[in-house]
C-alpha cells in the first residue's frame, strides 16, 4: 500500500470539516442571472486578512439587527424558526443575533479539537480563501459579513463563513484524483398529474409534490439544530430554507412563488468539469429560490450562469405542476424534464444526453440503487424484483411520499434494511439520511424530518410558508404533522 502524505489527511480533514459546518457540500448551490453579477466580495469592498470587508468590518452605515425589520425566532418541536428579512447585511446580522448560541456551540465544535481549529489555515494553505472571496456572490458576502459582525465575539469572521458557503466546489478541488471515502448522497422525485390523479378531492388531484432526502454523515451540530429559515429579502422573492445554523447557502428550500428546489452532490469524470471562475452552487440554489418565479424563470437563470463544479438542482414549479432535473458541470448543462406520465428522480449521476458522460465512471452501486427503487415506487406500471407492482403511480398524496421518502427495501434483492439503520447505501431510506422533506409548493407546505437517526422514520413537522409570512389568504398545513413510523 503507497504510503500517504501528511498533505493528504489535511486535505481530506479539511474536506470534511468544511462539509460539515458548510451545509455538508452535501447535495449540491450561489448565483442568479448574468446581469447580476458577480465579482463577490469586489461588490462589497475587499475582503480584508482578518475576514472584514471594505475595511472596518461592518459598523451602524452598514445595516444593523434593528433596521426595521421584525426579526425573532421561535422553537416549534424540534424545530429552531428563525424569521430574518432586509438588506443581505441585515440578513446576515439578524441570523448571528438571534442564533449567537448556537454559532457560538458550532465554533466550539470546531475548537475543541486541536486538528478542526486549524481549519482556516488549511483553506489558506490550500488557496481556497481567495478563490472563495472572488468568487462568491456579493450578496453572499455582505450576508457573512453581518453574521461575523454580530458572532465575532464567539470566533466567527467573513472568510470562516464564505468557505463554508462555498463547500461544494472546495469538495470537487480537493477530493479529485482522492482515494474514495465516504461522499454525500441525496435523493430526490417529483410526481403530478397521473401520479397524483386519485389524492383526495378535485381540488388536490393532479397537484405537484416534491420530495428529497438530504444525505451525508452522521453530523451531531446539523442533528442538533434543525433550522428552517424564513427569509424576506428587500431585492428578491421571500423564501425559507431547511437548514442549520451559518446555513447561508441553501441545499433545500421553497419560494413564495411556489418553487421548491434542491441540490444533489455529482462527482465529476475529470478536472476538465471543474473552473476556477463561475459559481458555487450552493450559492446559486439560494439565488433561484430569491430570483425565479417558475421553472422558465430558474431555466433560464441557469442557463445563463457560470458553472464552477459538478452538482444537480431539481427544480419544482407547483403552480405549472411540472419539474425538471438540471445537470451541471462547469463545461456542460443537461435538463431532463417530468416525463409525460408525471414523474421524475434523480439521485447521484448524470442521465441528460449533454451530461452524462462528465459524471464519474462507473456511478456507485449506492446511486443506481436509489435510482432503480424510485423506479419502481413511482414509474407507471413499475415491477419489482419478485415481478409485484408496488408502484405508488396514480396514488400519491403527502402521506405516501413520505412513505416513500421512509423506503427502505433494496430493489434488486428485496432485502429489507433494519429501522434504525443509518448509512448501508442499500435503500433510499439508508444512505446517511439528515433531513427528509416533503413539499407540497403550490399551497407553500411543507413537512420535514430532522434532528434524530434514523432521520426519514421519525415526525414530518408541517410548515405553511404562507402563514409563516402572514400572506393573505395563506391556509395552515394539513396535516400538521405525519407521525413517527414504528
Amino acid at each position: 500500500m503507497p504510503r500517504l502524505s501528511a498533505r493528504f489527511f489535511v486535505v481530506v480533514l479539511f474536506v470534511f470539516v468544511a462539509a460539515t459546518m458548510a451545509g455538508l457540500a452535501a447535495c449540491g448551490g450561489g448565483g442568479e442571472a448574468a446581469d447580476a453579477g458577480s465579482g463577490g466580495a469586489a461588490d462589497g469592498g475587499p475582503v480584508a486578512d482578518d475576514g472584514s470587508v471594505g475595511g472596518d468590518g461592518g459598523g451602524p452605515d452598514a445595516g444593523s439587527a434593528d433596521a426595521g425589520y421584525p426579526a425573532r425566532r421561535e422553537q416549534r418541536g424540534k424545530f429552531i424558526v428563525a424569521w430574518i428579512g432586509g438588506t443581505p447585511y441585515e440578513m446576515g446580522f439578524q441570523h448571528g443575533e438571534l442564533l449567537h448560541e448556537e454559532l457560538k456551540a458550532g465554533m466550539e465544535y470546531i475548537e475543541s479539537d486541536p486538528l478542526l481549529s486549524n481549519m482556516y489555515q488549511m483553506a489558506a494553505d490550500l488557496g481556497v480563501v481567495p478563490i472563495a472571496r472572488e468568487n462568491s456572490y456579493s450578496d453572499i458576502v455582505e450576508e457573512c459579513r453581518g453574521l461575523s459582525d454580530a458572532a465575532r465575539d464567539v470566533g466567527w469572521t467573513v472568510d470562516k463563513c464564505l468557505i463554508l458557503n462555498f463547500g461544494d466546489v472546495v469538495m470537487e478541488y480537493i477530493m479529485d484524483g482522492m482515494p474514495t471515502f465516504k461522499t454525500p448522497g441525496c435523493s430526490e422525485v417529483a410526481v403530478a398529474g397521473g401520479a397524483t390523479a386519485n389524492w383526495g378531492t378535485a381540488t388536490e388531484a393532479g397537484k405537484l409534490l416534491h420530495g428529497r432526502i438530504l444525505d451525508w454523515s452522521k453530523i451531531q451540530f446539523i442533528l442538533d439544530y434543525p433550522t428552517v429559515f424564513v427569509r424576506e429579502p428587500s431585492d428578491g422573492i421571500a423564501h425559507a430554507y431547511i437548514g442549520f445554523p451559518a446555513n447561508i447557502s441553501p441545499y433545500s428550500g421553497i419560494n413564495a412563488e411556489g418553487v421548491s428546489i434542491a441540490s444533489n452532490e455529482i462527482h465529476p469524470k475529470n478536472v476538465k468539469e471543474t473552473a476556477l471562475s463561475g459559481h458555487s452552487h450552493v450559492q446559486m440554489l439560494g439565488q433561484l429560490l430569491k430570483k425565479a418565479h417558475s421553472l422558465d424563470d430558474a431555466r433560464t437563470i441557469i442557463q445563463n450562469e457560470t458553472h464552477m463544479s459538478s452538482e444537480l438542482f431539481m427544480v419544482a414549479d407547483g403552480k405549472a405542476r411540472t419539474a425538471s432535473v438540471f445537470e451541471m458541470t462547469a463545461a456542460h448543462l443537461g435538463e431532463r424534464k417530468m416525463n409525460e406520465d408525471g414523474v421524475v428522480w434523480a439521485t447521484n449521476h448524470f442521465l441528460a444526453p449533454e451530461t452524462e458522460a462528465y459524471d464519474m465512471d462507473p456511478t456507485r452501486e449506492a446511486n443506481t440503487l436509489r435510482y432503480e427503487r424510485f423506479r419502481q415506487l413511482v414509474e407507471k406500471d413499475a415491477k419489482d424484483w419478485a415481478g409485484a407492482a408496488p408502484s405508488q403511480y396514480g396514488s400519491f398524496n403527502p402521506g405516501v411520499l413520505v412513505q416513500v421518502l421512509r423506503d427502505r427495501y433494496n430493489p434488486y434483492t428485496g432485502e429489507q434494511s433494519a429501522y434504525d439503520e443509518f448509512d448501508n447505501g442499500k435503500s433510499i431510506a439508508t444512505y446517511g439520511a439528515l433531513f427528509a422533506i416533503a413539499f407540497q409548493p403550490e399551497d407553500l407546505w411543507f413537512w420535514v424530518a430532522a434532528g434524530t437517526i434514523p432521520v426519514p422514520q421519525q415526525e414530518y413537522m408541517g410548515f405553511s410558508l404562507g402563514e409563516l409570512l402572514g400572506l393573505p389568504g395563506a391556509q395552515p398545513v394539513n396535516p400538521i404533522k405525519f407521525e413517527a413510523a414504528q
